[in-house]
């Protein structure tokens, strides 16, 4: 197998305890992410004892998060 680079991204943004419209919640984390960001193909499995299979990594993909501190 070729080698290969992938690329991801993520950034957050932290809302504090004056700002958050929850009540109770001291702090408030919202995420945002990108994986394989310039959706590459590539194998991330082969065996040269079956030529004919190849696994293929995930192609691009989004998340959002969040995560509460109370």
């Amino acid at each position: 197998m070729n080698s290969y680079t992938i690329v991801d991204a993520f950034a957050f943004i932290d809302i504090p305890r004056m700002d958050n419209p929850i009540k109770g919640v001291d702090s408030t984390r919202i995420g945002f992410r990108v994986r394989n960001l310039t959706d590459k193909k590539y194998a991330i499995w082969a065996d040269p004892g079956y030529p004919d299979q190849v696994l293929l990594g995930a192609p691009r993909s989004y998340e959002v998060s969040a995560a509460f501190k109370w």
